[in-house]
């Protein structure tokens, strides 16, 4: 063993040019093949952070006449229409990142922030219950701007305060009051740095 390895050492010392471009290969091949599998192991192999996560379904709109046209989310008319006439779901939700960001202010200095607006059943289906106070009720559609804090910005973006609950924040110019804050593990996958959940308003 230890021969080969001075006789490696001895090969590898006469082309120094050589052995710089094997290292980095190398360096990049594991790299490459731990970021993979980074990837997989959280998205394929740790289960995820809700309740019967494998009777989940991702509903997109896809254009039946253009395979090549990308999926899109559905509009929430076509919410509505799912709920009122699916039969193969035991429930339906909606959630949708696609109005962009909300600009917070009072809460030091002025910042974007990723809200994601979901309908009243979100959680619920999800099987996710608040950590602290509680989720969106049907009462809160008509209410002006409650939300639900995602923990990482609670704690991060907050400082973890716990007076938060039933406090407000400015949102866009808004008054919104917090009305629960979503456990550590709890995330939307398709928008993980989500600061904050608003419900939808039809």
């Amino acid at each position: 063993m230890i021969r080969e390895l001075c006789y490696a050492w001895r090969m590898v010392s006469k082309k120094p040019g050589l052995a710089a471009v094997i290292i980095v290969i190398l360096t990049l091949g594991i790299g490459a093949n731990t970021a993979v599998f980074s990837i997989v192991d959280g998205v394929l192999l740790k289960p995820l952070p809700y309740k019967d996560p494998a009777r989940l379904v991702d509903v997109l709109d896809a254009n039946v006449k253009d395979a090549r046209l990308s999926q899109t989310f559905g509009t929430y008319s076509d919410f509505e229409q799912y709920s009122k006439y699916a039969r193969s779901f035991e429930k339906i939700a909606f959630a949708t990142w696609a109005t962009g960001g909300m600009t917070l202010t009072g809460h030091g200095p002025v910042r974007s922030i990723l809200a994601i607006p979901v309908s009243q059943e979100f959680f619920s289906m999800l099987g996710v219950p608040a950590a602290l106070r509680r989720t969106f009720e049907r009462s809160d559609i008509t209410r002006d701007c409650p939300v639900v804090l995602s923990n990482s910005f609670w704690r991060g973006g907050l400082g973890a305060d716990p007076n938060i609950l039933g406090s407000t924040l400015n949102l866009d110019h808004r008054t919104c009051t917090v009305v629960g804050v979503m456990p550590a593990a709890f995330r939307i996958l398709s928008s993980p740095g989500a600061a904050l959940d608003t419900p939808h308003a039809p």
